[in-house]
């Protein structure tokens, strides 16, 4: 049986972590969110300098769940507009 050719996600950027800096929200969730999003890039500089397109992918691949993770926490922290 053929290995399944990894296509990795799309690539990730620091750019979210601009965008949850300015957000004012509790201190405790925008910390949070930034050690996600810190955590993301990290991952993304990790995969840059791998050779192997399988542990790149891997990489990528947590590097993606880090970005979900802090934008999920975003979501959940952002205080809701009562009319």
């Amino acid at each position: 049986m053929a290995p399944v050719p990894l296509k990795p996600p799309s690539p990730v950027t620091g750019a979210h972590a601009g965008a949850a800096l300015g957000r004012s929200v509790m201190h405790y969730h925008t910390e949070r969110s930034r050690e996600y999003f810190q955590q993301a890039e990290e991952c993304a500089r990790q995969a840059n300098a791998q050779m192997g397109p399988k542990v790149k992918w891997q990489f990528l691949v947590l590097a993606q769940l880090w970005l979900i993770l802090a934008e999920l926490f975003e979501l959940k922290s952002e205080p809701t507009h009562q009319p």
